[in-house]
């Protein structure tokens, strides 16, 4: 990778932080950005597939503002949704 890609990715990296930042303090309440903050500490992926259902809901004009109990039912989807696969031996 050369300089020019790195700097490249590294300029993207920034617009989705800066995307993330926006929805963040745009369409969630405080006390639903501070669980997505503790959420994004414990469990990434969940924080991001909720973030990414998050904005494609308000692109699609279905929510205006994410509450605390709306962020809670979300994650609770998203973690009903693992699948646990078990080998027995």
């Amino acid at each position: 990778m050369n300089q020019e890609d790195y700097l490249k990715a590294i300029e993207e990296q920034r617009q989705a932080e800066a995307v993330k930042e926006a929805a963040l303090f745009n369409f969630m309440t405080r006390e639903a950005r501070e669980r997505f903050k503790r959420v994004e500490l414990a469990h990434p992926e969940n924080a991001h597939k909720a973030l990414m259902i998050i904005l494609n809901e308000v692109q699609k004009g279905k929510l205006k503002q994410v509450d605390d109990l709306t962020l809670k039912k979300l994650l609770n989807i998203i973690n009903e949704k693992k699948e646990y696969k078990i080998i027995r031996k």
